[in-house]
C-alpha cells in the first residue's frame, strides 16, 4: 500500500498552482543544483539518519524533513557523492516512499553508476505508477539516458492516459532531431498538443500554432473517482446539481456529470427511464439505440450503460438535451448536456467524443485529503 508520504507528494506535484511555483534550480541538471548553505549539508545528513533509524510514523515525520511546497529542498550535488550508497540503499525498500526519496536523492547526485537501480524502479510492475514516472523524469533530467526515448515513446503512444512527465522528459532529448519530429507530431493530438507546445517553447523551437489541434484535457476529482475529458476551449464552472460542468458560450452548450448514489445495484436503462419519467421527458432513441455498443464504453469501469436524447423547451427556445448514464455498483453516473437548436450539431460532435472518456474507480478519500492539506499548507506559507 502507498504511503501516506508518496500520497502526499503526488497531490502537491499534481497542482498546477504549485508546481509552477518551484524553484528554478529544478529546471537545471540536478548536477548543478547547489545548496543553500554548508549548515543544509548537515541538515541533509541528519535526515537522512532520521529516515534510516525510525518507522511507523516517525518515519513519515523524517521524510517530511526533506519536503516543502517547492519540492525536495535538501537536495545533495554531484558533490555528495559520499552519502551515495546510503541513497541507493533507498532504492532497495520494499516501501515505496522511501524508494520515492532515494529517487530523489540519487537523481541529485546524478552518478551514472545509480542507472541500473533507477531502471530496475521504471521496470518493477508492483511499484506504484506515480513513482515509476518519478523515476522514468529523473533518469530524464539527470542523466538523459538515450535508452529512455523509445519508452517514453511507447507510453505517449499507447497509455491510455499517459503522465505528463513523459512528454515533459523529451525536453531532455530536443538535441536529437527525431525527437523534435515527434514533438511536431504530437501537435496534431488533441490530448498531446499542450504538452508538446509547452516543450517546444522552452527549448526554444519554433512551430506554427495553427497547425496545432485544439487541446483537450481530463479533469478528475479523486474523491468520487471520476476523471473525464474536456475541449479546451470549453470552460468549466459550477452548476447545480452537477459535480464539474464544461460549457462553449459561443454555441450556449454545455455538458458535465453527476454521481448519484442508488439504494441497490440497477440497470442502466432503468435508471434512465426513471429520471426521464420524474422529469417528464420523453427519449427520441429506440431501445436498441439508447444502448451504446461496448467497445463505445468497456474502457469507462461502468458495468451498464444506456443513452437518452431529448428535446426541451424552455422559455419559447426549444433545446437538445443529451444524456447517458454509467452504472457501476450502487453508484450511478450520469453525464449530461444541453444546446440550443442551432448550436446542437457541434454540440453532439463534442458530446459523442467526450463522454466515452469518462473513468470511474474507486473514491479516493485518502489522496482528496492529502491534496486539501497541500492547498491548506501551501496558502499558510503563502500568507
Amino acid at each position: 500500500m502507498v504511503g501516506r508520504w508518496l500520497t502526499l507528494w503526488t497531490a502537491v506535484a499534481a497542482l498546477p498552482h504549485v508546481t509552477g511555483c518551484r524553484s528554478k534550480a529544478r529546471d537545471v541538471p540536478a548536477a548543478e543544483i547547489e545548496l543553500r548553505s554548508p549548515r543544509d549539508i548537515a541538515a541533509m545528513t541528519d535526515a537522512l539518519a532520521a529516515v534510516e533509524r525510525s518507522s511507523g510514523e516517525a518515519r513519515y515525520a523524517a521524510r517530511m524533513k526533506f519536503l516543502d511546497a517547492g519540492g525536495i529542498w535538501l537536495r545533495p550535488t554531484a558533490r555528495d557523492v559520499a552519502l551515495l550508497p546510503r541513497f541507493e540503499a533507498l532504492l532497495d525498500s520494499r516501501d515505496d516512499d522511501d524508494v520515492w526519496l532515494g529517487v530523489v536523492l540519487v537523481g541529485g547526485v546524478g552518478r551514472p553508476s545509480s542507472l541500473p537501480k533507477l531502471w530496475s524502479v521504471v521496470n518493477a510492475p508492483s511499484r506504484h505508477p506515480a513513482l515509476r514516472t518519478q523515476a522514468i523524469s529523473t533518469i530524464a533530467a539527470s542523466y538523459r539516458d538515450p535508452k529512455l526515448i523509445p519508452v517514453l515513446r511507447d507510453m505517449i503512444d499507447h497509455a491510455d492516459s499517459p503522465p505528463p512527465e513523459a512528454i515533459r522528459s523529451l525536453r531532455n532529448y530536443v538535441s536529437d532531431a527525431t525527437v523534435v519530429g515527434y514533438l511536431r507530431q504530437l501537435l496534431g493530438h488533441p490530448k498531446h498538443v499542450t504538452l508538446a507546445s509547452e516543450v517546444l517553447r522552452q527549448s526554444s523551437i519554433a512551430f506554427d500554432p495553427r497547425q496545432a489541434a485544439i487541446a483537450q484535457g481530463t479533469y478528475s476529482r479523486w474523491a468520487e473517482g471520476i476523471s473525464i475529458d474536456y475541449p479546451g476551449d470549453w470552460r468549466d464552472e459550477e452548476r447545480d446539481g452537477y459535480s464539474q460542468v464544461f460549457r462553449n458560450q459561443r454555441i450556449g452548450a454545455y455538458y458535465g456529470y453527476q454521481v448519484l448514489n442508488l439504494k441497490r445495484p440497477t440497470k442502466a436503462a432503468a435508471l434512465r427511464d426513471d429520471i426521464a419519467r420524474r422529469q417528464r421527458l420523453h427519449n427520441d432513441l429506440s431501445r436498441e439505440q439508447g444502448r451504446p455498443a461496448r467497445p463505445m464504453w468497456e474502457k469507462t469501469g461502468a458495468t451498464d450503460v444506456a443513452e437518452g436524447r431529448y428535446v426541451v423547451r424552455r422559455d419559447g427556445d426549444e433545446l437538445l438535451r443529451r444524456a447517458v448514464f454509467l452504472v457501476q455498483g450502487t453508484r450511478g453516473i450520469v453525464v449530461a448536456g444541453e444546446a440550443p437548436k442551432q448550436g446542437a450539431p457541434q454540440f453532439e460532435a463534442v458530446f459523442d467524443r467526450m463522454w466515452p472518456t469518462i473513468r470511474i474507480s474507486a473514491p479516493d478519500p485518502e489522496s482528496a485529503a492529502a491534496l486539501t492539506k497541500a492547498i491548506n499548507d501551501g496558502v499558510q506559507r503563502a500568507d
